[in-house]
């Protein structure tokens, strides 16, 4: 279908800047239309009409026939930048009336070959910014990186010492224990067999409650450092 030239949604833009070259130097060049708002009325074919292009509003036109809209007026803008990263530069020019365009052109080209090499040296030096920015950010990961290992392999150490001396503490335990037990089944054997009996019913009670006094499976329970921290 055709356009409307009235319908702002009903247009065309690009999807990335059009590019000119000045000396290998690019710059984004973008011409369009300058819209102004204006009072307008439909006309029999349902589009818009300048209320201005009309001479006056008539006396009788209610405010219901006629609106305040952003419509073209026919002139010509053109809009340069600078299409490099961090080099943050623009410029304008306007038609004061329509058709001056062309004359436009020779100071467009003058102003876009005095900035190619500020914006060249501006680029440059932002490329080189941006390089040193991300070498201090990998530098700065790097030794956080570095941190937090020293961070979990102190942290494994300790874990694996409290661990450690935790099984000291249970063996020690057992080892008491051990030899309450030892005590008490010499006791025992002087006994007469009832009470005997019952002193060796209780002392077998009391085995079920104590982990052996061999001290390798208590050392092969312990979690080395290294184990630890393979684990975090």
């Amino acid at each position: 279908p055709p356009r409307d030239p009235y319908n702002s949604r009903d247009g065309w833009w690009p999807a990335r800047s059009t590019l000119v070259f000045i000396d290998g130097v690019a710059f984004g060049l973008t011409i369009f239309e300058v819209a102004e708002r204006i009072e307008a009325t439909r006309d029999a074919k349902g589009g818009y009409v300048r209320v201005r292009g009309l001479g006056a509003r008539p006396k009788d036109t209610s405010r219901s026939t006629w609106d305040l809209l952003h419509l073209p007026n026919g002139r010509l803008v053109v809009f340069a930048h600078s299409p490099y990263r961090h080099v943050n530069w623009t410029r304008y020019w306007h038609e004061q009336a329509r058709g001056q365009l062309l004359a436009l052109v020779p100071d467009i080209v003058s102003v876009l070959e005095q900035m190619a090499p500020d914006i060249v040296a501006r680029a440059h030096a932002a490329d080189a910014k941006a390089k040193e920015d991300a070498r201090v950010r990998d530098q700065e990961e790097l030794e956080k990186a570095r941190a937090a290992t020293e961070m979990r392999r102190s942290q494994a150490a300790a874990a694996s010492r409290k661990d450690f001396l935790q099984l000291v503490e249970q063996w020690s335990l057992a080892e008491r224990v051990g030899s309450f037990r030892s005590q008490l089944t010499e006791r025992m054997h002087k006994l007469e067999p009832p009470e005997r009996e019952q002193v060796e019913q209780r002392l077998a009670a009391v085995a079920t409650l104590f982990d052996g006094t061999d001290v390798l499976p208590y050392f092969q329970k312990w979690r080395t450092p290294e184990q630890h921290f393979r684990a975090m």
